[in-house]
């Protein structure tokens, strides 16, 4: 049963999301799915992608409409002399991509990606909160 999501930061759903996602694979498409750790801080919203062997070249990190994308491939040697002594590869290889609706609070202007010992970490930084204010109501004299 398909259901609208509103965010992905909704914390029931989240939750929900990440035990049907608890796999590396999805079997039907042999799409690479990343792990991705999220958290929430006071000021930002910080997302860890494990990556492991994938190179700064083969990552796009974008932000479009209220979703962020990250895209990628994890590349296997090209080199025939050394594919040959492989005699067992159990790690994923191929394109991999992740999507997440961003809340409406966050300055997508300001996200940074930085890659460190295979996880990409993603800082989605909060808007300050605009306080309310009384607007005065002026009538024709």
């Amino acid at each position: 049963m398909l259901a609208r999501w509103d965010s992905l930061f909704e914390p029931s759903r989240f939750h929900d999301h990440l035990a049907r996602a608890a796999q590396d694979v999805e079997p039907a498409s042999r799409v690479l799915r990343p792990r991705v750790d999220i958290r929430e801080e006071d000021d930002a919203f910080v997302l860890h992608v494990a990556l492991p062997g994938v190179k700064l070249a083969d990552i796009q990190v974008e932000v479009e409409r209220g979703v962020l994308a990250i895209r990628g491939e994890r590349k296997f040697t090209t080199d025939e002399s050394v594919r040959k002594t492989y005699r067992r590869v159990e790690h994923h290889f191929g394109a991999f991509g992740r999507s997440f609706s961003l809340p409406d609070n966050v300055d997508t202007d300001a996200i940074t990606a930085n890659l460190d010992a295979g996880i990409l970490d993603v800082r989605i930084p909060k808007r300050a909160s605009s306080s309310s204010r009384k607007i005065t109501v002026n009538a024709p004299s």
